[in-house]
C-alpha cells in the first residue's frame, strides 16, 4: 500500500513454483529494487506460505513482517469452526492495546480452551499478526493483504493464459486502467467538494 492506503504494484513475479528458492530469488530482487530509493523500513506481509520466512531470514533479516490475519483466520477456523470462533479470533489479532489483547485471550480461553492458546502461540512473534504490538513506525495497522487479494481478482482472467498474455493485462491494469480510474475519480471528487452550495 502506497501513503494514501492505495495499491501500488512493486514487482511481479513469475515462478515454478512457490518455494523456498523462488521466494528467495523473490525477495533478492525486491530488496534491490527498494532499498535503492534509499528507505530502509519496508514491511513485508505474507499469508505464511511455506518458504518465506526461510527465505526472509536468509535475504533480507531486516525487514519487517506482518501475517495476513483473513489468512491465519481461515486455518483457526478449520480447527475451531463457528461465528463465535471467528468472532474471538478477530478480537485478539485487532485489539490495540495489551489490555484488550489479554482479555481477548481470556474469552478465547474461556469458550475455546487451552488448545487455541496454544495454536495461537504458535502463530509466532505477536508483533507479526495482532495490531498491539505493531510497530508505531510503520504508519499502517493493515492486518489482511485483502488488496493483493483485490489485484488478483482484478487481473483474474488474465491468469488462466499464458505468461506473455498474463504480463500484458498486468500492464495494461497497472499502467492504463489503474490510472485513468484514479483519474476519474480524483476528478468526482474534485467536482465534489467545489461544487458552489447556494
Amino acid at each position: 500500500l502506497d501513503g494514501n492506503n492505495e495499491i501500488f504494484p512493486v514487482a511481479v513475479a513469475i515462478v515454478d513454483s512457490e518455494n523456498k528458492t523462488s521466494w528467495s530469488w523473490f525477495f533478492h530482487h525486491l530488496k534491490n529494487i527498494l532499498t535503492e530509493t534509499g528507505r530502509e523500513d519496508w514491511t513485508i506481509m505474507s499469508d505464511r506460505q511455506k518458504g518465506i520466512d526461510p527465505s526472509l531470514d536468509d535475504v533480507w533479516p531486516t525487514a519487517s513482517r506482518r501475517y495476513c490475519a483473513r489468512h491465519l483466520c481461515k486455518n483457526f477456523k478449520k480447527q475451531y469452526p463457528g461465528v463465535l470462533m471467528h468472532n474471538l479470533f478477530w478480537s485478539v489479532t485487532n485489539a490495540y492495546s495489551l489490555f484488550t489483547f489479554k482479555k481477548a485471550v481470556e474469552q478465547v480461553e474461556k469458550f475455546v480452551g487451552l488448545g487455541a492458546i496454544k495454536w495461537l502461540k504458535e502463530i509466532g512473534p505477536l508483533d507479526r499478526w495482532t495490531r498491539w504490538k505493531f510497530d508505531p513506525q510503520l504508519y499502517s495497522d493493515e492486518n489482511t493483504n485483502n488488496f493483493v487479494e483485490s489485484f488478483n481478482s482484478t487481473i483474474g482472467v488474465d491468469r488462466t493464459y499464458p505468461i506473455v498474455t498474463l504480463l500484458e493485462g498486468v500492464f495494461l491494469y497497472g499502467l492504463l486502467i489503474l490510472p485513468l480510474y484514479m483519474t476519474f475519480l480524483y476528478g468526482f471528487l474534485i467536482y465534489l467538494f467545489n461544487v458552489d452550495r447556494c
